[in-house]
């Protein structure tokens, strides 16, 4: 494994920064993020070091950006050459080193960069991989990687070799076990099948999907990394069905929600309920629990059977999962009726009052969730864009679509 000149201070020279000061910029067109690292190169050479820094960087930031969410990221580098720090921009020392010298880079790993300014310290003889790996911890990314300490003094040496760390890399495992004393021998350490390298654990790696995530959380705020999306469908059942009775309910529902870039679903459902008993073909005589008339049935008497709900779910794995957010029993329930001649019961219990000449059954019924099974998404170019679903069983049929509305 190649030896990582580079490491993380967090908090090094920290200093209380004004949010007009050094800080990472963004901005936002439609779906696509632009976020700008401004950076100020001070030493020898900086102008010349400044191109470098550039050039680097689009090497390792794609200038198509990365795909999180409902949106596009881009990332770029605003690098000047500067003999001394510049408000507006982060500070990056390039100190003059003999190769021969032991030396470490390093950086402050910066927990709000759209806020606070940042220093990093680099030799003048880093690689473009070194250069990217100290930036990005001003963009928020902290070391995926532990060190070898063999000389057992806790702390790591500058000739003392890395390895990425699974604890903080989910692309590495341990080749058997984590080491019960916390320390890792070479080669005990390998990549997960299928799996890229990061960057922040190796330096042959790259910027991974994962962490755009968690820049552009650090950068951007929250409430402008929300995709919304709207969605309708229908759910129809029959709870109950004999020789002569059939009991069917159905929704019909209206929904939006807002989905952010961790994939939670946060919105709003509407649903008009309805329900129908009949009962067909009935002597008079007693059919078990209950005897019935051929007159009996019922159906939704409420005034209004429409009922508002808060939405939740989540997005994982390209499957799209949503439910209704309040409690069963806290359902504001929906008026049932049922009416028959007196003396006759639908078998379906309620408190039985006479009106008319007729027995009326009052039930209340509670709205049922109208989603079943996880529902695939469809992903476009720019990230996941619709989600559908349609399920029909021995007693039921389900169906409903969601959209991205920004498209």
């Amino acid at each position: 494994m190649r030896v990582l000149l580079a490491a993380v201070v967090i908090g090094l020279l920290a200093v209380p920064a004004d949010p007009a000061q050094a800080r990472s910029t963004w901005e936002k067109e439609g779906n696509v993020i632009t976020i700008t690292v401004n950076v100020a190169v001070i030493g020898a050479n900086a102008d010349g070091k400044a191109a470098f820094f550039e050039q680097a960087f689009a090497s390792y930031y794609p200038p198509g950006g990365f795909q999180v969410s409902c949106f596009t990221v881009i990332f770029e580098l605003d690098a000047v050459g500067s003999d001394r720090p510049i408000a507006g921009r982060h500070s990056l020392f390039v100190v003059p080193v003999d190769r021969s010298e032991p030396w470490i880079s390093e950086a402050q790993v910066i927990s709000n960069p759209s806020q606070r300014s940042g220093r990093s310290y680099m030799s003048d003889w880093d690689d473009g991989s070194t250069v990217v790996h100290e930036i990005s911890h001003l963009m928020g990314l902290p070391d995926e990687y532990g060190y070898y300490d063999e000389n057992n003094n806790d702390r790591r040496d500058p000739t003392e070799r890395t390895y990425p760390d699974p604890r903080k890399a989910p692309e590495y495992a341990w080749n058997d076990s984590a080491p019960a004393d916390g320390r890792i021998q070479p080669g005990e350490v390998s990549l997960k099948s299928g799996s890229s390298r990061s960057m922040m654990a190796d330096h042959e790696g790259g910027i991974l999907d994962r962490h755009a995530l968690e820049m552009l959380k650090k950068t951007v705020p929250e409430d402008e990394l929300k995709c919304e999306w709207e969605g309708s469908g229908s759910i129809h059942e029959t709870p109950l069905k004999d020789d002569h009775r059939e009991l069917t309910r159905s929704a019909e529902f209206e929904f939006t929600f807002n989905l952010d870039p961790d994939g939670n679903v946060e919105g709003e459902i509407t649903l008009t309920y309805d329900a129908k008993l009949t009962v067909d073909d009935l002597p008079r005589v007693n059919v078990g629990i209950a005897s019935f008339d051929p007159d009996v049935g019922g159906d939704v008497t409420d005034r209004n059977p429409r009922r508002t709900f808060p939405l939740s779910g989540s997005l994982a794995n390209d499957f799209l999962t949503l439910e209704l957010a309040t409690p069963v029993d806290l359902r504001p329930t929906i008026e049932f009726t049922i009416r028959a001649d007196p003396g006759v019961s639908a078998g379906l219990g309620g408190v039985p009052v006479s009106a008319g000449g007729a027995q009326v059954i009052r039930i209340d019924m509670v709205p049922f969730s109208p989603f079943g099974a996880p529902a695939e998404v469809e992903s476009g170019p720019r990230g996941p864009r619709s989600a559908s679903t349609s399920e029909e069983g021995e007693n039921y049929r389900l169906e409903w679509k969601a959209e991205f509305k920004g498209d």
